[in-house]
Parts: structure tokens; C-alpha cells; sequence
């Protein structure tokens, strides 16, 4: 490069990506000196565009002015142990700054699941919906929803609108056939409807690289018995219809027992296309 090159302060401005302002400033505190012109402007050349573009690096590291200043201007001065305090310090703050993230992540997958309750729950009488979210809060160590609104997190919000509709749909169906006996065909195909629906919404709530194989027989068992042991299962399935708990836990014993048990593998796969 031409050293005997000079550039107006406008136009090194432009050359290295800093403000004219900077360029006034790293002059007035002795870190980039130009020459001056015949008229009092100010001139710089190619020797001060490569320190310019020096300084540059530094600010990136987070240097300040005046270790810059000392680290181009001093013979003596311990570079190497600089650049070693430096990147110590870089390090620590990169630490801080990924805690900061996480915390950020965390807390918009706590937001993402609250909407996606929130849109399970849209067509239920508020007071209930309050009481029910009491309920499960309690039932956590740490006393608040974040642990159910985590484990929603992974729910599309397009996602959680079908769920809804497909279960007040599924719902409105089971009401009807609670005078049928147990073993009826509609009975039976209802709560393999349910297996359906119980299925797909644990694999959409699913981490995204977290495997899912469907709910097994012993699993589809276990969330039997919760209609009836769990006061919030138990209540929010009553709100639909007096006896729909328990009419429904025995209809899911009786498929698991007659139907899903010798078919398990069959019936794993479905809703998980």
C-alpha cells in the first residue's frame, strides 16, 4: 500500500467502519494523531489506517483507551500477559452472558407452555380454570405451573388450538355413550380415540431430539387410574358430565386389558405420524 496516501477524515471514516466522531475523539486523546494539512485539516495516511485498524481489534477485545494506547505506544509494556488478563476476563463473561441466555431461554419456553395451557383451557368457566391451575401449582415442589408450562413448551400453538378442539369434540361424544356398558363397541372405540389423542399430544410435547415410542400398556394403565386418583384429572373430566370419570377410567382398564395389551406394538404407532 502507498504510505504517502492520505485520506480526509471522512474517508478513513468510511475506509475502516468508524465514525467520523471516534476518529475526533481517538485524536484528541493522543491514540490515533493525524498529520494536519497546509489548511488545518486533518490528514491521515496508510501507517495510520493500518493502527486504526489495530485499535479496532482491541475495542473488540474490550480494551480500554488506555491499555490501547499503552499496548502501541509502550516498548515495554507485557503484551502477551494483556492479552491473557483479557481473554480471562472475556471468558468470565461469556460465562455470565450464557447464564443470562439460558435464563432468557428458560423463561420464553415457561411463556410458550402458559400459552399453550391457556389455549387447552379456552373454553372452560374461568373459576375452575383458576382453581385447577391452584391445584397443580401446589402439587409441585416449587409451588408454581413453571414445571407443567415447561412441559409444554415444545407445543405448537397451532397445535394446542387442534388438541383442544379434537378433545371438546372427542368429550361431547363420550357424554353420549355413558349409558352404554363399558365393553360396546362405541364405548371401545371412544377410548381408543382417547388413546389416539393421548398419544399424539405426548409426542408433540416431546423435547425435539427426545425419542418417544407411544404410550405403552402399563403407561395407558397408569393415566386410567389418574381420571380417577388425580383430583384435577378427576374434575376437569366431571365438568363434562357428571360420572364421565369414572365410566371413564373402567372403559380404559377394560382397553387396555382386552385390546391394547396383545396389540401394543400396533397401537404405539398411532398418532405419531
Amino acid at each position: 500500500m502507498n504510505k504517502r496516501k492520505r485520506f480526509s477524515v471522512s474517508q478513513l471514516s468510511e475506509l475502516a467502519g468508524v465514525s467520523v466522531r471516534t476518529l475526533h475523539h481517538y485524536d484528541k486523546v493522543g491514540l490515533l494523531k493525524p498529520h494536519r494539512g497546509v489548511n488545518g485539516y486533518r490528514e491521515y495516511t496508510s501507517t495510520h489506517l493500518m493502527r486504526l485498524q489495530q485499535i479496532i481489534v482491541y475495542r473488540e477485545l474490550e480494551f480500554s483507551l488506555e491499555d490501547i494506547h499503552n499496548i502501541l505506544n509502550a516498548t515495554d509494556f507485557d503484551l502477551l500477559q494483556t492479552l491473557k488478563d483479557q481473554k480471562s476476563m472475556l471468558l468470565k463473561r461469556q460465562e455470565k452472558t450464557q447464564l443470562i441466555i439460558n435464563s432468557l431461554e428458560n423463561s420464553m419456553s415457561i411463556l410458550n407452555g402458559q400459552t399453550n395451557l391457556d389455549i387447552l383451557f379456552k373454553d372452560l368457566p374461568l373459576e375452575k380454570v383458576e382453581r385447577w391451575k391452584d391445584m397443580m401449582a401446589q402439587s409441585t415442589e416449587a409451588g408454581s405451573l413453571d414445571e407443567y408450562y415447561l412441559s409444554l413448551q415444545h407445543l405448537g400453538r397451532e397445535d394446542a388450538e387442534l388438541e383442544q378442539q379434537d378433545f371438546e369434540q372427542w368429550v361431547s361424544s363420550y357424554k353420549l355413550s355413558l349409558n352404554s356398558p363399558i365393553d360396546s363397541k362405541e364405548v371401545q372405540s371412544l377410548v381408543e380415540q382417547h388413546y389416539v389423542m393421548t398419544n399424539r399430544i405426548l409426542n408433540k410435547t416431546k423435547e425435539s431430539d427426545a425419542e418417544f415410542a407411544g404410550v405403552s400398556y402399563e403407561g395407558y394403565l397408569a393415566f386410567a387410574d389418574a381420571v380417577l386418583s388425580d383430583p384435577i384429572s378427576r374434575e376437569m373430566y366431571e365438568h363434562y358430565g357428571q360420572g364421565i370419570a369414572s365410566h371413564l377410567h373402567e372403559s380404559m382398564i377394560y382397553f387396555a386389558e382386552n385390546t391394547l395389551k396383545e396389540n401394543v406394538d400396533k397401537y404405539r404407532k398411532l398418532g405419531l405420524e
